[in-house]
């Protein structure tokens, strides 16, 4: 084993691997502009390489041979960590995109209905949704429902509630835990 053979193949593996980390951002950034990183295949390559350097220690020992491989496999199940998530965060992002394509579809078709709203209607819309973020926060759910759904679900309810609303009474909101959702009821003052 050529000892300064085998640094200089460390040292270059190393580079790859921060060049690799500069692709893989980049291919996240824009797929279109930039090649797969081929990032799994670098992993493998220096795992074939740490075996093969290993074989060669046991015979001859070499201290900063076997340190800078250490420090390489570390750097190497470091980044592919990091990729990994980059690329799960980067699909849950692409699923969350076409969330918002279809949020803002429903939007525009809400759009009409917002418009009709009262000024007091958004405004308790606002306020009710404001509170049930809080709550999904609170307790760790991802948003149950869309402003839009909110009001959708909510007006008719609030409309038809204000009409009926006994003496001495008020509309109040009220968490529902078990459907996540906020709900009106009359409450006495």
């Amino acid at each position: 084993m050529d000892i300064h053979k085998t640094l200089r193949q460390i040292a270059n593996l190393q580079k790859l691997v921060h060049d690799t980390d500069i692709k893989v951002r980049q291919y996240l950034a824009d797929r279109n502009r930039h090649p797969h990183p081929l990032h799994g295949e670098l992993i493998e390559r220096i795992r074939k390489y740490e075996r093969q350097v290993s074989r060669c220690l046991r015979a001859n020992r070499n201290a900063e041979v076997a340190m800078r491989m250490d420090n390489l496999m570390y750097s190497a199940m470091v980044h592919e960590q990091v990729w990994k998530r980059l690329f799960e965060n980067a699909s849950r992002a692409g699923m969350h995109e076409s969330e918002a394509a279809r949020v803002a579809t429903v939007r525009q078709q809400a759009g009409s209905a917002h418009a009709a709203m009262s000024a007091a209607e958004r405004r308790l819309i606002d306020k009710i949704y404001h509170i049930s973020k809080k709550k999904w926060e609170q307790y760790g759910i991802e948003a149950a429902e869309t402003r839009e759904d909110l009001a959708r679900r909510l007006l008719p309810e609030y409309q038809k509630m204000r009409r009926e609303i006994p003496e001495g009474g008020k509309l109040g909101a009220v968490y529902d835990r078990h459907t996540h959702q906020v709900k009106l009821r009359v409450k006495k003052r």
